[in-house]
Parts: C-alpha cells; sequence; structure tokens
C-alpha cells in the first residue's frame, strides 16, 4: 500500500502499524487531481491567473500562522489588502486549510464582481439564511459554478485541484492557465503481513486512519524433501540466516532507485504461489513467502529492478542468496541460486544478470525462491509487476 500525505513547511510526520515504524521520503509532484486545495494554493492560483492591481495603500495584515518563510505569504496579504479574504475570527488565517465551495464562490463574487449571466434555481442544500447563499447564488448566474447531478450544490464540500481550476477557468477565462506546478509530500510504502489478523486496525500519520484488513485465502501444496535436507530447517541455521537477510535490511537507502513495474526475474514454471499452504513430506511447514520459478540449473536470474546489493552470499538454509535494495524500504530476494554473479555494494540495473538458477538450501529441485519485502513484511510480487505502486 503507498502513502502519500502533503506537507507544509517542513512539518514533521512520524508513521507506524501495528507499533512497527514506517519510513516516510520526501518528495515533490504536481498535485493529484483528486486532493483537496488549500486556501493559500487557491489564492496563488487566482492571483498566476489574473492580474490584480496592487492595493493603493498597504492595508495588509499579518497572520500570526503565516510565517516569513510561509511561501504563499505575499499571496495571503495580497488578498487581504485588497479585500479579498480576512481569515478567521480567531485571528489566523489557516494557510493550508482546505477550502469549500461556499468560500470560493465569497472569493470570486467579491474579487470579480459578475455579470449576471442566467436566472439561478435553489439549491435544497442552500438556504436562505445561509452566510453563503446570495454568494452562490450569483456564482451560478455567472456561470462560474453548477450543481451536481443530483440537484445539490454542497456548499461546504472541499475542493479539489480539478475543481478549482474548472471553476477558475470559467470564472477567468484565461488565455494559458497557469496550474500549481509542486507540492511538497511525504511519501512510504505499508506491507500488511499475508497472515494478519482480519478486522479493523489502525494506521499512524498526521492523524489516524482506520484500516480494514480483509483474510484471504491461500491454496495448500505438498511436495517431498530429502531427508539429508531436514537439518537446514534446524533453529540455529534458519535464525543465521535471517540475521543475515535482516542486516542487509537495516538501512534502507533514502533514495528511490527502483523505475516502472518490477520484471519476472527469471523464466520458468511457477511451481509455488505467494502465501501457499506448505506441507512438506506430509507435516505442516507455514506459509509460502514469495514465488518460485522453476528452470534448469544454470538459468539466468535476472535483477527485477534498479537498485544496490546488500548481500550476495551462500546462507545456512536458502544456500546462494542475492538481496537487492531498491529504495525507499523496498527489497527483493533471490534465493537456492546455483552461483552469485553479483557482489555486496554493487549497483544494477533492471534486467541485469545477478545470478543463475539452482537448488542449494532447502530446496527438492533447480529454482528460484523470489521474494519482495517492504521493510520487514514480506509482500505479494503481483502487485508490484502490475505497476501499482
Amino acid at each position: 500500500m503507498k502513502i502519500e500525505i502533503p506537507v507544509f513547511e517542513n512539518e514533521e510526520i512520524e508513521g507506524s502499524f501495528n507499533g512497527k515504524k514506517i519510513y516516510l521520503y520526501e518528495d515533490e509532484h504536481e498535485p493529484n487531481w483528486d486532493e483537496a486545495i488549500t486556501r493559500s494554493e487557491f489564492l496563488k492560483l487566482l492571483f498566476d491567473n489574473q492580474n490584480f492591481s496592487n492595493p493603493s495603500a498597504k492595508t495588509s495584515k499579518d497572520f500570526p500562522d503565516v510565517s516569513d518563510e510561509n511561501p504563499f505569504k505575499i499571496y495571503i496579504q495580497k488578498a487581504h489588502a485588497l479585500g479579498i479574504i480576512d481569515g478567521y475570527e480567531d485571528g489566523n488565517f489557516g494557510p493550508y486549510d482546505p477550502i469549500t465551495r461556499a468560500h470560493i464562490a465569497k472569493i470570486l463574487v467579491n474579487t470579480l464582481n459578475p455579470s449576471k449571466l442566467i436566472d439561478a434555481e435553489d439549491f435544497p442544500d442552500v438556504k436562505i439564511d445561509d452566510w453563503h447563499y446570495d454568494y452562490i447564488k450569483h456564482a451560478v448566474q455567472a456561470r462560474y459554478f453548477q450543481g451536481y447531478p443530483d440537484g445539490f450544490m454542497q456548499p461546504d464540500r472541499n475542493i479539489n485541484f480539478s475543481e478549482a481550476e474548472t471553476v477558475l477557468k470559467r470564472a477567468l477565462v484565461p488565455q494559458e492557465f497557469k496550474p500549481i506546478e509542486n507540492r511538497q509530500y511525504l511519501k512510504g510504502y505499508l506491507g500488511i503481513h499475508r497472515l494478519e489478523d482480519a478486522g479493523l486496525q489502525t494506521l499512524k500519520l498526521d492523524k489516524d486512519y482506520p484500516l480494514e484488513i480483509i483474510h484471504r485465502s491461500y491454496p495448500t501444496n505438498s511436495f517431498y524433501l530429502e531427508p539429508s535436507k531436514n537439518e537446514l530447517f534446524a533453529s540455529d541455521k534458519i535464525d543465521n540466516t535471517w540475521e543475515l537477510i535482516n542486516g542487509a535490511k537495516s538501512d534502507p537507502h533514502p533514495e528511490q532507485l527502483w523505475e516502472g513495474e518490477f520484471i519476472i526475474p527469471a523464466e520458468g514454471v511457477l511451481t509455488l504461489g505467494f502465501g501457499d499452504t506448505l506441507y512438506i513430506n506430509g507435516a505442516f511447514s507455514g506459509s509460502h513467502f514469495g514465488l518460485d520459478y522453476a528452470n534448469v540449473e544454470g538459468t539466468p536470474i535476472y535483477a527485477t529492478n534498479n537498485g544496490i546489493v546488500t548481500l550476495a552470499e551462500e546462507t545456512m538454509s536458502y544456500g546462494n542468496t542475492v538481496l537487492i535494495d531498491h529504495g525507499h524500504n523496498i527489497f527483493s530476494m533471490y534465493l537456492h541460486n546455483h552461483e552469485n554473479t553479483v557482489q555486496k555494494g554493487d549497483r544494477v540495473e533492471k534486467g541485469d544478470q545477478i545470478a543463475t538458477m539452482g537448488m542449494t538450501g532447502i530446496a527438492t529441485g533447480p529454482h528460484l525462491h523470489f521474494t519482495i519485502f517492504v521493510g520487514d513484511i514480506i509482500v505479494d510480487n503481483y502487485e508490484w509487476y502490475e505497476g501499482k505502486f
């Protein structure tokens, strides 16, 4: 699950789920069309697309919640000096509060004083004694606003970037519209364990977000393992193997290294799926933590995406192992290799050969066991193949 939340003025936010830290990284890009636009962003959008005369006298107000470092301060001060905004009753402006349809109607009517081009019917959710009744009616008469197909106006609904641009294009009719080009975000990824209990849980970020965990059923697979391999299940060998793996993931690269969709790292027949319930020699052996691709020994294995090799050595239980750090706490792992052809510290690109297929460690035949991690959590490989992230 991808997490992305806007941040303003170097706001510090920490994330966690089930008591485990979620790594969050700075990012900057054009706002998503369906995100709520803030009060200050709407003023910037208005002034960037309409030339307003500067106020004749300096009557701008300093709001206590608008710092000198605030990138929108110039727009906020100009709007106040022109009488476009006046802030809240407590003296603050709320630069990063979402702006509603009713408040945008007020700003545009007060700023542009538009002609009333059409007769406007009343909306059932806009009452004549509401503070915004005249503003909304005037904005509709000027063809800035329209109601929704159900006949309602929803005056208290936060307006998103797409709607804000549509309304301003109607009101200003600019020859070339200038959108908000950049917004600051914190981005990260949340992995949900394949055996996580179903039910309502809480994701903690800038506030608490409820997450409903839905149970998923997995198929059952059984196979035979030579008795000589059983010793590889010994707790000391398993513990040593995972100590190496976890150590290789302990310091995730702070930049995103991967590009686009992840590729299937080897040709072969898919013999075990993610989450399959396993029975080995008739005994329950847990849940399969990846995908198995079987082919002849020596089949090339390729990096599923760009990254840095943080583990490339023989482990006690899983044989020759390669682990790649893709940045932003995302890792891929390749087990049972006949030979590793990369070393720790190597930078690899998507499609570079990193190993050959084998049957070292706990294996019944030559195959690649391929795993993707979000931090400590093993996640479904298919979600990354399909480009959902």
